[in-house]
């Protein structure tokens, strides 16, 4: 019985890898039809964007964070905190 527990174990976390290797995929290829389609857009645009098979919920971040990387790569976020 615990072998069989291990398998199944290996088998789910295998099964999790392979859907955030295809989630990853998925997201790389959309935002490189993105910025091939339209690169010039400008800060303050709203974007409203549905991954197709990808559901991310209220992952802000999924759609933020490749958006601000690829329009805005030199923009610093300062940190609330000053570090001596």
């Amino acid at each position: 019985m615990v072998e069989f527990k291990g398998l199944v174990d290996r088998y789910s976390i295998y099964s999790v890898s392979l859907r955030i290797l295809h989630e990853e995929s998925v997201i790389a290829q959309f935002w490189q039809q993105v910025v091939w389609r339209a690169p010039g857009i400008k800060a303050g645009t709203t974007l409203f964007v549905s991954y197709p098979s990808v559901s991310y919920g209220e992952d802000v971040d999924a759609v933020a964070g490749p958006a601000n990387l690829l329009y805005s790569p030199n923009k610093r976020i300062k940190s609330p905190l000053s570090i001596p």
